[in-house]
């Protein structure tokens, strides 16, 4: 039975393929929701930890929300989050860019690359990419930011500068505007 996870308590057990959830203090109650191959452990605080099977690839996935129950996004549970994946044997892992995002990615023993969170202008999600890679990130794994641009192609081009080709923001969003005439 795991009691607890990153150093937090465990305070609940949902088990989606019985549909029980199992509480700290013994008692039951019901997920109410289809069966499926999911486990999600609530920590105290408000975060939790989810394990499930990959639909597409053989391999497990796991999701930390670390964020509270404010839903701050802090280093403060970014650094747990990491932790804990980490601690699960995560050999690479996906989180978003925030303040003293350098202390994430100092703190956490396998890579991370910046998830590209919602959509943003162009520059500005190209300054989130290369403050992330300035930090330490290895990558960004960038949907919406992206394919929501105004030009899709010139923008995963001017991600890839930042990433690989060391442009700095203003040179990527320059590339950016370059390539959308």
């Amino acid at each position: 039975s795991i009691d607890a996870i990153g150093g937090m308590k465990v305070t609940a057990k949902r088990d989606y393929s019985t549909g029980v959830i199992k509480y700290s203090d013994g008692s039951e109650g019901v997920t109410g929701l289809p069966e499926s191959n999911m486990l999600y452990f609530e920590l105290e605080g408000g975060s939790a930890v989810i394990v499930r099977p990959s639909g597409t690839e053989p391999k497990i996935k796991l999701y930390v929300t670390a964020v509270g129950k404010e839903m701050e996004r802090t280093p403060k549970y970014f650094l747990l989050a990491t932790r804990v994946l980490a601690e699960l044997g995560a050999s690479v892992i996906k989180t978003y860019y925030c303040e003293d995002f350098e202390k994430v990615v100092a703190a956490c023993p396998v890579p991370i690359v910046i998830a590209g969170g919602k959509k943003l202008p162009e520059a500005d999600a190209l300054t989130m990419a290369y403050k992330a890679i300035q930090s330490g990130a290895r990558g960004v794994d960038m949907g919406r930011n992206i394919f929501q641009s105004t030009n899709p192609i010139a923008m995963c081009q001017a991600v890839g500068k930042v990433v690989h080709e060391n442009y700095t923001d203003k040179e990527a969003y320059e590339f950016f505007l370059d390539m959308s005439k």
